[in-house]
């Protein structure tokens, strides 16, 4: 069974959306420690 273009698209897309996620997660947790220890 091949796998069709769009799955393809569709783990380079989810792939590429966790990444962002984890940035703005590892970001926000960094803002908060910097707020809570100052």
């Amino acid at each position: 069974m091949k796998s069709s273009p769009f799955t393809c698209i569709g783990k380079l897309f989810r792939c590429y959306f966790v990444s962002i996620w984890t940035l703005i997660v590892a970001c926000s947790l960094n803002v908060v420690l910097l707020i809570l220890i100052t």
